[in-house]
């Protein structure tokens, strides 16, 4: 047999090969299309189409701490939104609080115990005794006045701590104080931009006068209602489920809708026949979109669009 005949042979079988692996790879993914769907039918399948009831004021609710990042960044995404729309929602900030039915054992899995200490170090979480010791309180006295608000047989928190709690209710409190949010606005900007957890009850009356609030007002709510706004909120948020920083409702329904999320990162939603991406859920555009549709009749301002680029992370506290 000639070589021009070999080559000629070999460039066939090749050929044949190859038609075979095709025709293997794709009869695979005609049978997984007829199990699950063709791979078009798939995305569309994933795609999930958000609306919530209409009518002519839509409520928008969102669950935060006062200084979990998440939260902190979902309200720089709620801003631009708020002040496109203003008036035309009804914008219902809420704060996510823990009720304490012991706080001795509370402060007891929060002081200092060196053989707690010595396991968390073989685990790996921390490298040395005074690196671990940081992140605990001396003792229980020390726990208390940190992380809870003593109320007679009960106590509350908030996840950061005593001062996240002192500002979650500081911030409800100059939230009631003018019809016009715009201050308030200012307000939490201001907060979140110069305040932490650690300095917020010495922090945070600068903020306050300079966003032209009342410091008087906000002390004087503190004092007297601090308790009631506290269990006020525990049941509202309790009703809803929302446990975590950031939580948003439109009309009672949670945005995003959490089967809209997917591991992979590849979930997808359409709103108003406009598909968005998983990572364009926080941005003002994809919320403004949400909360536009839940109007009777949308006001003008929902045609500006704004930036549809998530500028924060998704996660919660």
């Amino acid at each position: 047999m000639s070589q021009k005949t070999k080559n000629k042979n070999n460039t066939v079988i090749i050929g044949l090969s190859i038609l075979i692996v095709i025709s293997f790879l794709a009869g695979r993914i005609f049978n997984k299309g007829k199990i699950e769907g063709t791979e078009q039918t798939i995305k569309e399948e994933a795609v999930l189409e958000f609306s919530a009831d209409k009518n002519n004021k839509p409520e928008f609710k969102f669950y935060v701490m006062s200084f979990c990042p998440f939260g902190n960044q979902i309200e720089s995404v709620i801003k631009p939104v708020y002040d496109l729309l203003k008036n035309h929602v009804d914008w219902k900030p809420q704060y996510i609080f823990s009720q304490i039915q012991d706080p001795d054992a509370f402060c007891q899995e929060r002081t200092y115990n060196q053989e707690r200490c010595e396991t968390y170090i073989e685990q790996g979480y921390f490298q040395s005794l005074e690196e671990c010791k940081s992140n605990f309180v001396a003792n229980s006295e020390e726990c208390k006045s940190k992380f809870l608000l003593e109320a007679g047989d009960t106590a509350y928190s908030s996840l950061h701590g005593r001062g996240e709690l002192n500002q979650n209710i500081r911030e409800i409190c100059a939230y009631d104080q003018k019809e016009n949010k715009d201050d308030w606005w200012n307000f939490i900007g201001l907060v979140n931009e110069n305040c932490d957890q650690d300095n917020t009850d010495s922090c945070w009356e600068q903020q306050a006068k300079e966003s032209n609030l009342d410091t008087e007002k906000i002390k004087s709510c503190f004092n007297q209602n601090a308790t009631d706004i506290i269990a006020q909120q525990l049941k509202d948020s309790q009703e809803n489920k929302a446990s975590s920083s950031p939580t948003l409702f439109i009309n009672g329904r949670i945005f995003p809708p959490l089967e809209s999320y997917q591991q992979d990162g590849q979930g997808r939603i359409q709103i108003n026949g406009q598909i968005y991406n998983q990572d364009q859920y926080r941005s003002p555009e994809v919320l403004k979109q949400a909360i536009c549709t839940s109007f009777e009749k949308a006001p003008k301002e929902c045609k500006t669009e704004l930036e549809n680029q998530a500028a924060v992370a998704q996660g919660g506290c």
